[in-house]
């Protein structure tokens, strides 16, 4: 099944909440998009497959969203991918910290 790798999507903000870390994003052309919770700004393949790294997959119902990463201290930072339907994957956003 042919597709392309939606465009890179990014990360609006990444602010604790009383029960975790809330994150927003956009990714315009995704079916599914993956959160990462990093302890530094720097993203790249090692980062991805790195599972203890992944917080959730969430299908992309439109071009904006968020979650909840419940339980985060509020540390580090806040990237995601998206995927199309046949799962490729497109550039990571760049990672935000989380604000206070």
């Amino acid at each position: 099944m042919p597709g392309e790798a939606p465009e890179q999507p990014t990360v609006v903000s990444a602010r604790s909440a009383a029960d975790g870390v809330q994150a927003r994003w956009r990714a315009r052309g995704a079916t599914s998009v993956a959160l990462w919770h990093l302890p530094d700004e720097e993203i790249g393949q090692a980062q991805l497959a790195d599972g203890r790294r992944l917080v959730a997959v969430v299908r992309a119902e439109r071009a904006a969203g968020e979650i909840v990463h419940e339980g985060a201290d509020g540390s580090g930072f806040y990237a995601v991918t998206a995927y199309d339907r046949t799962w490729q994957q497109s550039e990571p956003s760049g990672a935000v910290a989380v604000r206070r």
